[in-house]
């Protein structure tokens, strides 16, 4: 499967030191105004330099660190360009902390309960804002961390991290909750598809952001995979069809639109379009009684076919066919 998209950059190292000062953080409704105010003009400003290329003025709003670990701002600034969020964006939560020693690594734990963040400061006092925007389909995921030396010193940006949170409106709960709805309706694949959706979006961030129930998600993923393997023993081998073409994957396919299953096979027949479509009519008539519910939930499913004899498998053909339309 092709990876979700991970898109972050730290811009400070990630430093562990024992916690000698006692820490504190307030959050959303109780931080101050004047403050919250302050630090959405300073994320507008930043976001706008980095979209317009304006070097020289980003510089003065990263930390000395941030700038240490950037290095030369002018060739790091395509990246930095292609996480940044667009001007319209949603402000799901933030945090302001205190009493924290410089270069320490505090977790933050949502008011809800879901979710916990594992951030490092240069500074004793910290902020964190997370956002979220739509490309499409898809919710990506802001972190966006700064630090000040007190009061009387300007905010300064330490990183920020960008990575997918979820598709349709959907994050990783989301998908683990349908998941365990399949497992119960005894669609199986659905449920290992939806799980590994699931564990992948919990992971995006790379450990900055982390669901509460992740350890959940995983041990869910992995019995599911092993009930996988017992009931359907892959590879399959469609042996009614002539050229007996072999199901040996079946994996979630990210798209625009979100995601799909795709069908993974090999196959004897001639490696051209028209042989391997009309193939293909046949695999997709029998792909409801090889795996149960495949059709009931996605409008598309995704196939892709290798030659047989192809070992280094480089070459591929890859069909895609409608299904009925998903129902909730």
């Amino acid at each position: 499967m092709r990876k979700l998209l991970i898109i972050g950059y730290c811009l400070i190292s990630f430093l562990a030191f024992s916690q000698k000062k006692k820490f504190s953080y307030t959050s959303n409704e109780n931080i101050p105004e004047v403050m919250k105010t302050q630090i959405q003009q300073l994320n507008n400003r930043i976001f706008s330099f980095i979209r317009n290329k304006q070097i020289d003025s980003l510089q003065a709003y990263f930390s000395p660190e941030a700038l240490k670990n950037l290095g030369n701002l002018e060739e790091q600034m395509p990246m930095l360009q292609k996480i940044v969020p667009p001007k319209e964006y949603k402000v799901i939560d933030e945090y302001w902390g205190r009493g924290l020693k410089p270069g320490a690594s505090v977790p933050v734990i949502s008011s809800s309960l879901t979710y916990f963040i594992n951030y490092p400061s240069d500074y004793e006092e910290s902020y964190v804002k997370i956002l979220r925007f739509n490309q499409g389909n898809v919710t990506l995921q802001t972190i966006c961390f700064y630090g000040r030396k007190d009061k009387n010193h300007p905010w300064k940006m330490s990183f920020f991290n960008t990575s997918s949170w979820g598709f349709n409106d959907q994050g990783a709960l989301e998908y683990y909750q349908k998941s365990k709805k399949f497992q119960a309706q005894g669609y199986l694949l659905n449920a290992y598809l939806e799980a590994k959706i699931a564990l992948d979006l919990a992971r995006a961030s790379q450990g900055i952001f982390q669901f509460q129930q992740e350890a959940d998600m995983s041990k869910h993923l992995n019995a599911l995979a092993k009930k996988m393997n017992e009931a359907f023993k892959l590879p399959i081998l469609l042996d009614s069809i002539p050229d007996k073409p072999e199901i040996v994957t079946v994996i979630p396919q990210d798209t625009p639109q979100g995601f799909f299953p795709m069908i993974i096979y090999l196959t004897d027949t001639t490696f051209e379009p028209d042989f391997l479509k009309k193939e293909c009519d046949l695999i997709h008539q029998q792909i409801e009684k090889v795996f149960p519910g495949i059709t009931k939930f996605r409008a598309k499913i995704f196939y892709r076919a290798y030659n047989r004899k192809d070992k280094e498998r480089k070459k591929h053909y890859g069909i895609i066919k409608k299904t009925p339309l998903p129902k909730d």
